[in-house]
């Protein structure tokens, strides 16, 4: 037999022969079908369609050249926006066309390395949780109720967390107010992401949790993800993914269903699903980049 387990060239044909025989004859006795290692929990779902992209306008203030995370608001025509290391610990409210109408102070945070932002049960949630080295032991989330456009600072609470097996760079956070749970996505230089949980249903300010590993998603360098009507989108700097909900509307069993791809431009740094109409906006990094969106055909 060959080191990869092939037969040599000197096996006995008769005696393999047998062994397959016996090895259909079983099968046959019991009636059992052939079953694969992972049947489908699922039938694959019906995906929307979505409209090709369209700007609606650009990032007016030059200074805005790094937003890695966008959030739409629940109560006001605006994206909340962070931007990445290195920016003040503030929070600046966008509209469709990019106009800045609001710049919110968040008082009590540090601005380590700013990746994304959620939005839950009125609450704005910051992650900093980029680690490009890999090498930070513990990373924040900070949270605040969502600011009105005339409010000049908000006092914010902060959340620790480390990961069960180690540091990792992350860009993609998601918050599931309705069950407590805070989810992280991994950023890594391969096809996929890894998701890690995080029990937030009963943390005060300076509390500290440890982010377990749930499963993971088929996209290599995520960088955003974020909730709405129709399921959860998860993108990366080449493609993005919706997952429909699952029946259980919870983040990890929508996670394991089948994702439907999304077409939306490349090099999105950030992501935001317009919850009253299903819209996907994005945002890249740059000076004056075009706040995008693909609009889903509601008879798709």
């Amino acid at each position: 037999m060959h080191a990869d387990g092939t037969p040599g060239a000197g096996a006995p044909l008769g005696l393999l022969a047998a062994g397959i025989l016996a090895l259909v004859l079983a099968g046959g006795c019991t009636g059992a079908a052939v079953i694969p290692a992972e049947a489908p929990s699922s039938s694959p779902p019906r995906c929307p369609s979505y409209s090709p992209p369209r700007s609606d306008g650009r990032v007016r203030d030059a200074r805005l050249d790094e937003i890695s995370g966008i959030v739409a608001s629940s109560t006001q025509d605006v994206f909340w926006a962070q931007e990445d290391s290195g920016n003040p610990p503030a929070v600046v409210a966008i509209d469709h066309a990019g106009r800045v109408k609001a710049t919110v102070a968040v008082q009590g945070a540090v601005n380590h390395d700013w990746e994304d932002i959620a939005l839950a049960g009125g609450t704005v949630w910051v992650g900093d949780i980029g680690d490009n080295d890999a090498e930070r032991l513990g990373i924040q989330v900070y949270s605040f109720p969502e600011p009105a456009l005339t409010a000049s600072s908000v006092a914010a609470s902060v959340l620790n967390l480390r990961y069960e097996d180690g540091p990792h760079d992350a860009e993609a956070l998601l918050v599931d107010a309705d069950h407590g749970v805070l989810y992280v996505i991994t950023k890594l230089f391969r096809r996929y992401g890894v998701v890690y949980r995080a029990d937030i249903s009963s943390v005060e300010d300076g509390s500290s949790r440890t982010l377990r590993r749930v499963g993971k998603v088929p996209l290599g360098l995520v960088t955003a993800a974020d909730s709405g009507p129709q399921g959860i989108v998860v993108d990366s700097y080449f493609d993005a993914l919706l997952y429909p909900w699952s029946g259980d509307r919870r983040v990890e069993t929508t996670l394991r269903g089948t994702p439907c791809p999304v077409a939306v431009p490349a090099g999105a740094e950030a992501i935001a699903v317009e919850a009253s109409t299903g819209r996907l906006f994005t945002i890249a990094e740059g000076v004056h980049p075009p706040v995008d969106h693909v609009a889903p055909d509601v008879g798709g």
